[in-house]
């Protein structure tokens, strides 16, 4: 039970919410959308290397339209084997790429705040792979 006690970061949200956005009206802000200058397919690729590197999550595929990539993984949760979707977009803007994306789980009832933490690991994980430190992270909108 204190476990479940300390994963709940908002009980409003996450009794009630099986979403969680990587947007650029996040109240959140940690999970805004990001900006970097580098193409969209580098930062494509770097999100399927960071996403690589996390236990339980499966890439899925990826798809291109109109000049956005979507990238698609799911989580699968250790104990219970409940399924998260992780949708990640990239978009280049003028030489540069944002990052947006979604984290949903496949329950119609609140995720104790898995999908902000799955958000906030990949973005962890991307800094990592960009080597990117708390200095030098990209601005978010």
């Amino acid at each position: 039970m204190l476990a479940l006690y300390v994963a709940i970061d908002d009980p409003a949200r996450d009794f009630t919410t099986n979403l969680a956005l990587i947007s650029d009206t996040s109240e959140d802000p940690t999970l805004r959308t990001r900006e970097y200058e580098m193409s969209a397919r580098e930062l494509a690729d770097a999100v399927e290397q960071a996403a690589r590197r996390i236990k339980n999550w499966e890439y899925i595929g990826t798809a291109g339209v109109d000049g956005k990539t979507t990238i698609v993984f799911e989580r699968t949760s250790r104990v219970w084997k409940l399924k998260d979707d992780v949708i990640l977009r990239v978009e280049e803007t003028g030489g540069r790429s944002r990052l947006t994306g979604e984290s949903r789980s496949r329950l119609d009832y609140g995720d104790l705040g898995q999908n902000p933490r799955n958000l906030r690991r990949i973005l962890t994980e991307l800094d990592s792979v960009l080597n990117l430190t708390s200095q030098t992270r990209p601005a978010s909108n």
